[in-house]
């Protein structure tokens, strides 16, 4: 059973899903590694929006599932980037997450990590942003 999709998932595998089956890496390993991710971006939503939010990040989590991406960290980064515009789109937070310097622009997300983007500070790595001030 695919962790993010249920008991029913696509017919057809993706080529994520194919990358995989053919043993070049383990499901179960990308599937750890991008579950780990999710959890670090709902810690996030969670600190800086609150819980009521988190249903958002597994919904893009299990969208980012299905598309034809064969790398996890890039999967990753499209789920974080997903939940990120989905905020800001729909002005639970048009600054999310903000900069903790400069609070009137978000923090870009590069690398595994969150970023002022006028001086490409690291601020926090995905899943340690805190509370604001």
């Amino acid at each position: 059973m695919n962790p993010f999709l249920g008991p029913n998932p696509p017919a057809e595998p993706n080529p994520f899903t194919a990358h995989y089956l053919a043993g070049q890496v383990s499901l179960e390993v990308a599937a750890a590694e991008f579950d780990q991710a999710v959890r670090c971006l709902a810690h996030d939503v969670t600190a800086t929006l609150g819980a009521r939010h988190v249903p958002v990040v597994w919904s893009f989590a299990a969208h980012a599932w299905t598309l034809d991406i064969e790398d996890p960290s890039t999967m990753r980064d499209r789920c974080v980037e997903d939940v990120q515009q989905y905020f800001q789109d729909t002005f639970v937070d048009t600054t999310w997450p903000a900069c903790p310097q400069h609070p009137n622009h978000p923090l870009d997300y590069a690398d595994g990590s969150w970023r002022c983007p006028r001086d490409q500070t690291v601020v926090a790595r995905l899943g340690e942003l805190d509370e604001p001030s």
